[in-house]
């Protein structure tokens, strides 16, 4: 079964979001400033470009849950044809202002304003796994809207080794732990966030909902332990097990 993570909203005197969009409103906010970032520069390109997935220029992609269009606009400068949806209006607003060329639309991944085997390749980071009922709705349209063949670079949260190990629960513990939130100026409530993955759990999940798996491939991880004495040590189970410190694991697919 997948693992609950759970999430307050931040503040002393709100106890909960409104809606969705109010809850992503407020997640992409802290991103808005971020500076122009290369899509080419990432371990995700390096992973579709290595394997060949990346399709010819002129293909159509998709990102889904694109946020502040980082991605697509160096998609888009690298000569693609590439839309952003997400959720987030305001996220959306904040993008095509900044960067009107673009194909931006304000939607939900579970009811896309996409025609039928419309994309070459979907890459979609860090979303799906944001719905309380599961991500089944969000993978049958995204499977809709991927062309025959085509190629999805799709990730979730990783339940990696160490998470295992128990950093997970105790993490999640001290988030969610009432007097801490208080202590630290939270309210003390807190209300489903996202589900975390092991990577049999989402191989099987993705199988169920019509895609073929090409590979599972960890991604992000845990820099944050590799500094100090620990560093050899960290560097060299990840190289021995990579998925031990993923953060994130996505899986490259094909609709059959």
């Amino acid at each position: 079964m997948p693992f609950v993570v759970r999430r307050g909203t931040g503040h002393i005197e709100k106890e909960a979001f409104g809606n969705m969009e109010d809850r992503w409103s407020a997640d992409w906010e802290a991103f808005k400033d971020s500076p122009d970032r290369e899509f080419a520069d990432t371990e995700h390109f390096e992973v579709l470009q290595s394997r060949g997935m990346m399709p010819k220029k002129g293909g159509r992609i998709l990102e889904g849950g694109c946020g502040y269009a980082h991605w697509v606009r160096s998609l888009h400068d690298m000569g693609y044809s590439v839309v952003g949806l997400d959720y987030a209006q305001s996220a959306i607003d904040l993008s095509t202002e900044r960067w009107p060329h673009l194909e931006l639309v304000q939607g939900d991944l579970r009811k896309m304003p996409f025609k039928d085997d419309e994309f070459d390749l979907i890459i979609s980071l860090g979303a799906i796994e944001h719905d309380v009922n599961g991500p089944e709705a969000a993978l049958a349209e995204l499977h809709r809207v991927l062309k025959p063949d085509g190629i999805m670079h799709c990730s979730v949260p990783c339940i990696s080794g160490y998470r295992r190990l128990g950093a997970l629960p105790v993490r999640e513990f001290l988030v969610n732990n009432p007097t801490v939130r208080r202590l630290t100026g939270r309210h003390p409530t807190t209300e489903f966030y996202e589900y975390n993955y092991t990577i049999p759990e989402y191989k099987a999940l993705l199988e169920a909902n019509g895609f073929e798996v090409i590979e599972m491939v960890p991604l992000h991880y845990h820099t944050r332990l590799a500094r100090g004495p620990l560093k050899p040590i960290i560097h060299a189970v990840h190289d021995l097990r990579p998925s031990f410190f993923a953060h994130m694991v996505t899986g490259l697919v094909r609709k059959k």
